[in-house]
């Protein structure tokens, strides 16, 4: 019996894309002020693009979740049986733009200090 080949849609990504090359990002906590929930990559920003059926909409973005950082941690639009960071890892989720941190070109994600990111995310809100 052969292996049935996933289907190339909305929520995924195309094996033939170098998620490598996706701007990588951090997740920031949209219930609190604890700082980063998870890291992934920037998939889309296209308002229109279609995730779980649903448009991604204004002011958000697709994300392809790496790890998790605060594995508990809700969702910020969850899904049928995805409530959760850890349900979403590997998987691709929509997410507030305001609260999605994109490092600078030339800077790693681990050269932004937590509290580098709380202060951006005051600035944003404010």
């Amino acid at each position: 019996m052969q292996r049935q080949e996933p289907d190339v849609g909305e929520n995924s990504i195309h094996r033939s894309v170098n998620t490598i090359s996706l701007p990588k990002c951090n997740l920031v906590d949209w219930t609190s002020s604890d700082g980063n929930v998870a890291e992934g990559r920037v998939v889309s920003y296209d308002a229109d693009e279609l995730l779980h059926g649903i448009p991604l909409g204004p002011n958000a973005v697709k994300v392809l979740i790496e790890s998790a950082t605060k594995p508990e941690a809700p969702i910020w639009r969850p899904v049928p049986e995805m409530s959760i960071i850890e349900d979403v890892v590997g998987e691709m989720i929509a997410w507030d733009a305001d609260l999605c941190i994109v490092p600078p070109e030339g800077v790693s994600l681990e050269d932004i200090a937590p509290k580098v990111i709380m202060y951006l995310i005051y600035c944003f809100c404010i």
